[in-house]
């Protein structure tokens, strides 16, 4: 009998649930498969802690091969999907070809660097490991930069860095980045900690508006406690080589700005003529994309209503694999002739680190702060973490970068010039 396809394409939080679902699940005479053209699976919700040096970057991700079975998984990037004919085309210029039954786009998305007129050209976002890096080696190098200079305006320009956004993901990098600067400065003779400033610029009256607001209150201390200055009701409207401008004129001079709003779908969602709300597939009560029985949408590239709360699902790692083993058992329903199930699911809780050993949580309806809260976003993140060596390897540097001092080394990627640069150019660099 010949074996038919359920093709997952994209190894974030929802696809790789899926295929581990589906692994264990699907009936004889049936395989999943599961495109992505990273071969690993990147752990977003600890970037800050790349960029504040509390994790080495490659603690952050994990192998697909060792997520899902290495027979299952192909690596390239999907072209085109041919929909009429039940096709894939993936890898180099879309030349491999994949037939399937059933296929699911659990795609993500990227930033939307567009949101703000400028952020793409002088922005920096925080979506990817790459993002995470380069927003590392740009901390370390002002430090470096403000170390060579006598002129303390200029060393203040320097080590100024605004934050646009003041939900979960821009406090917590606000928290990791103070964290760094206050250890990093240590190994400087003429940088001071008092010399950085880390704002965070937030259009709306409070931080965390997705926390109730007594933790959004206890975010704010705990920000204003490490260090991090806070700007409200600046909705940035610009950003340029200067720093960034809000709606109601202000100024913001700094050469550095990071920017944690914002996404839009990737290259693949776009192309696709599928029903789309917003940007995000729409997608029936099972997750199905509407008016498609063999097309599914998961994870933040779908716009899925949740039963239990009557609301769209929101876009974090909880849903997206809350939601990718139930689309699974969908997908299994289908095949077997059964009715499928409308997606349904009562969050557990959040959690966000603030910096210093501080974090804010509600799980269960219970709602904590400080220290406790911290080490619990910790312990719950360690044992999310998706393999056995990635779990000891950041518990191990975890708790040896409590002791030791902040590494301030510059990861450069860089290949070697393969012939010298032209005389012109390396008289200018003289």
């Amino acid at each position: 009998m010949k074996t038919r396809n359920v093709v997952v394409i994209g190894g974030g939080f929802a696809g790789t649930a899926v295929m581990r679902r589906l692994a264990k699940r699907l009936p004889p005479g049936w395989r999943a498969l599961l495109i992505s053209e990273e071969n690993y699976m990147i752990y977003t919700p600890l970037l800050p802690e790349v960029v504040g040096g509390s994790m080495l970057p490659g603690h952050s991700v994990a192998p697909l091969r060792q997520i899902v079975d290495k027979r299952d998984y192909l690596y390239g990037r999907v072209h085109h999907i041919d929909m009429d004919k039940r096709i894939v085309h993936y890898g180099e210029n879309g030349g491999h070809e994949l037939p399937y039954a059933h296929v699911v786009l659990a795609c993500g998305t990227r930033a939307k660097l567009d949101l703000v007129p400028g952020m793409a050209e002088y922005g920096m976002p925080l979506k990817t490991l790459g993002d995470a890096l380069y927003l590392r080696n740009r901390m370390i190098e002002r430090l470096e930069q403000a170390e060579q200079t006598e002129d303390a305006q200029l060393r203040r320009q320097l080590l100024c860095f605004y934050i646009v956004g003041g939900g979960s993901s821009g406090v917590e990098v606000a928290g990791a980045m103070s964290d760094f600067f206050s250890a990093a400065c240590r190994q400087y003779s003429r940088v001071e900690a008092q010399d950085v400033d880390v704002v965070l610029l937030e259009s709306g009256e409070r931080l965390v508006p997705e926390f109730p607001p007594s933790l959004g209150e206890f975010a704010l201390r705990a920000m204003r406690h490490s260090g991090v200055k806070v700007r409200f009701h600046a909705r940035i409207s610009a950003v340029n080589e200067h720093g960034c401008e809000d709606n109601q004129g202000r100024r913001y001079d700094s050469r550095n700005v990071v920017c944690t709003i914002g996404t839009r779908p990737v290259p693949l969602i776009e192309q696709l003529d599928l029903p789309k709300q917003k940007g995000r597939l729409s997608t029936d009560a099972d997750m199905s994309v509407s008016g498609f029985a063999d097309i599914w949408a998961v994870g933040d590239c779908a716009l899925i209503s949740n039963r239990a709360s009557r609301e769209p699902s929101p876009p974090t790692a909880q849903f997206a694999v809350r939601q990718g083993q139930q689309l699974a058992d969908n997908i299994v329903r289908r095949i077997k002739g059964r009715s499928t199930q409308a997606f349904s699911y009562t969050s557990r809780g959040e959690l966000a680190s603030v910096g210093h050993h501080r974090a804010i949580a509600r799980v269960f309806g219970l709602k904590l702060s400080g220290f406790p809260a911290w080490l619990l976003w910790r312990a719950f993140y360690l044992f999310k973490m998706p393999t056995l060596l990635r779990k000891l390897q950041v518990y191990f540097e975890w708790n040896v970068g409590m002791i030791f001092p902040q590494d301030v080394t510059q990861l450069h990627y860089q290949r070697t010039q393969s012939q010298d640069p032209p005389a012109a150019e390396r008289t200018a660099r003289q």
